[in-house]
């Protein structure tokens, strides 16, 4: 079932992926600038991740992430930031020049944008206007599969 909502989604979307166009993810990546770590692993018919940054050798969890297919067949990121009271959700609504998940009726971001790299990953995260934006380059650090 999931299959056929999905297949449908793409026909009249193409430009908007399947769930497994996102598992390029997977793995263990570093902002080199910040030292903040992305972790994404692949279970459950889902991404899941987390990201965090280290103290000594204590892991400083930032935010709990997700991305899976719901019910209508659309892809979903849910982030879990630790300062917000609850978890905010964005639909993939195009996957032309990188991943766009969108929340428009969110504050900051209203996207948040994954890109694969020549060098790693890329992801922005934007509010109202392009202007308003912030990007974070990522490097891999350990690949579970050969991605």
């Amino acid at each position: 079932m999931i299959v056929i909502m999905l297949f449908a989604i793409c026909a009249l979307n193409p430009s908007v992926s399947t769930l497994s166009d996102l598992y390029f993810l997977e793995g263990l990546w570093i902002n080199t600038k910040t030292s903040v770590y992305e972790e994404w692993h692949i279970g459950d018919e889902r991404l899941q991740g987390h990201s965090y940054r280290m103290e000594g050798k204590t892991k400083i969890y930032l935010e709990t992430l997700e991305i899976y297919s719901n019910n209508d067949g659309e892809i979903i990121l849910k982030a879990d930031v630790v300062t917000n009271d609850s978890p905010v959700y964005f639909t993939l609504t195009n996957s032309d020049n990188g991943h766009v998940f969108e929340n428009l009726d969110h504050d900051f971001p209203k996207r948040i944008i994954y890109r694969k790299t020549k060098k790693g990953l890329q992801a922005i995260i934007e509010g109202d206007d392009f202007q308003q934006s912030l990007e974070f380059n990522f490097i891999r650090v350990k690949s579970v599969k050969n991605n």
